[in-house]
Order: structure tokens, then sequence, then C-alpha cells
């Protein structure tokens, strides 16, 4: 079996640190719930099992592979009625009920599908083969990640599993990388995301990679994986978070030029940028220049007036 195969933030305070590291990881989980139902190597799931389907009515199978997990939940219920611990039925249960979850828009209608996925796959566990047993992991590794990040520690402990029965698909790293991250593991959540530049480098992978490094404090790693993102992505937005990143790192280390060219090129590209406004005039302040400070943080302002660091030093 394959199942998905997927293709797969500055601070003026704590709040705006801690909003900023989750607008990356909001940023790639939106990527990876896409990625998880985008491609899906069918044939495989279905090619676990002989059908004895009467040939008057689609089979199991054949909804699997025609992506109808609504009838494939429903089909696998009817079996489950008749026989709990049926091995196809459950697993089908358990993966429709997952990428029904995936088509789900808020967390009280996912709730309900990844519940009953995570329950059908731990009974499966017990009766599957062990060729099974890797994907089945994998897909209830994502199951317990999308529940909460109370539940990260099972979610790496399955994808790991997984991991180590040698099945790896193209976002199991990234989801390694955010579950960790989750847990407060910088280090580990690094070592993930590094992992997974290794298997496809793209911009996004830096990004996060990089983020992983500036959590854990490693700012020489940081800014080297930091430089290499703006060299590669032709995103803007991916760039500008990775100057802000980078001017963060320049701004704690006091090197002030390097940190005001960061905020000068957001500047350039993104003229309404408040944030990138408002640590100029930080830069400017520490620069002893307090009138080209104000007006910095004036220009904050105008873009948004609501801006708590701009206004703080504005009008005080």
């Amino acid at each position: 079996m394959v199942l998905p195969e997927s293709r797969t933030v500055h601070s003026y305070g704590r709040r705006r640190r801690k909003r900023g590291r989750l607008v990356l990881v909001f940023a790639l989980v939106a990527v990876l719930v896409l990625a998880s139902v985008a491609v899906l190597r069918r044939e495989t799931v279905a090619g676990w099992f002989a059908s004895d389907a009467d040939p008057a009515e689609p089979s199991l199978e054949e909804l699997w592979k025609g992506q109808r997990y609504a009838e494939v939940r429903d089909r696998s219920t009817a079996v489950l009625d008749e026989s709990p611990l049926d091995a196809a039925a459950l697993l089908f249960y358990g993966f429709s009920s997952f990428y029904l979850s995936t088509e789900a828009y808020t967390l009280e209608e996912k709730l309900p599908y990844i519940n009953d996925s995570i329950g059908a796959l731990r009974k499966a566990l017990l009766v599957v083969d062990d060729a099974q047993e890797p994907a089945l992991a994998y897909v209830l590794g994502k199951a317990y990640y999308f529940k909460g990040r109370y539940y990260s520690d099972l979610a790496a402990l399955y994808l790991e599993r997984s991991v180590e029965a040698g099945y790896v698909a193209d976002d199991t790293y990234e989801y390694l990388g955010l579950i960790y991250s989750n847990m407060g593991n910088y280090d580990r959540s690094a070592e993930y995301f590094k992992l997974a530049v290794e298997q496809e480098g793209t911009d996004l992978r830096y990004l996060a990679l990089s983020q992983a490094y500036v959590n854990a404090g490693r700012t020489e790693e940081a800014e080297s994986y930091l430089l290499r993102t703006i060299n590669k992505t032709d995103d803007p937005m991916i760039e500008e978070r990775s100057r802000f990143l980078l001017g963060k790192i320049y701004l704690e280390l006091d090197q002030l030029t390097k940190a005001e060219d960061q905020y000068r090129s957001i500047v350039e590209a993104n003229p309404r940028s408040a944030d990138a406004h408002y640590y100029l005039g930080e830069i400017m302040l520490k620069y002893g220049k307090p009138i080209e400070a104000r007006a910095e943080w004036r220009e904050a302002l105008i873009v948004d007036p609501n801006h708590y660091g701009a206004r703080l030093r504005y009008y005080k």
C-alpha cells in the first residue's frame, strides 16, 4: 500500500514572537493538509485484498480507487457490524475516515472522523499483516497529529515506527519536524526538517529548517539556511519571512547594518510592511537618530494604526 504520497513569524514582545512561529507552522500545515490528499497511490491499497464482491456493484477496492471515501466508510461499517476485526474493513474504514477529516472545514467537523480513524487503525494493528503495518502507522501518526498538540508524543511514536520499518512518505519528515516543534524539542525538529530538505530541497522546507534552527538558538546555521532560502525562492512571502528572521538574528547580535539591509529590502518589496518600518525605527534609535526613528514608526502607524510597538514608541 502506498497512501498519500505528499509533495508535499517579529517580535516586540512574547506574543509577537509566538505569533511569528505559528505563522510558519500554520503555513506548513496548510500545505501538508492539501498534499495529504493530492497524490494517492490507490492501487496498492486495493491490491492488499482479494475481492469477492458482487460484480453488480462496485467493490470496496473500486470505491477506494475512485476516492469515494464516504462510500468506502459506509461499506466498511456494514462489514464491521458483522465482523468487528475484519482487517480489510478496519483499514478501509480508518483510511477513509482520515481522508474525510481532511475535507472537513472546522475542527468540530474533523475530530469525529479523526477519532474514528484512530480507533479503527489501532484495532487494525492487532490483525494486519506485517507488510501493511508501516503504512498503517504512518496514517495513524498523522491522525494523532491532527488531533492536537497534546497528542504529539503519539504522533511521533507512530510516524517514527513507520520510518523504522522503512516506510517514508514525501511528507513524513515535515510532519515529524512540526511535531517536535510542538513538543518544544527544536533540535530534534531541526533534524527532521534537515532530512526533509535532503529528500527534496524546496524553499518552504529551507524556511522551516531555518525557523527550527532559530527556535533552537543555533543562529549560525539559521543564518546560512535563510540566505539559501532567499537565493532559492521565487515566492515573495517566503523571501519576506526569511528576511524578517535574518533581521531578528542580526538585531540580537547587534549587527545593525546587516539588520537594516534586511528590513530595507522588505520595505522595497513591500512598502506596506508595518513591522519592517517598526524595526527600522528601532535600528535608527540605536544609531542615535531619534528623528529618523520617529519617521519610521510614523510610517508603520500609517500602514497599521493599531501597531502596538510603533504606538508605544511614537506616542511615548
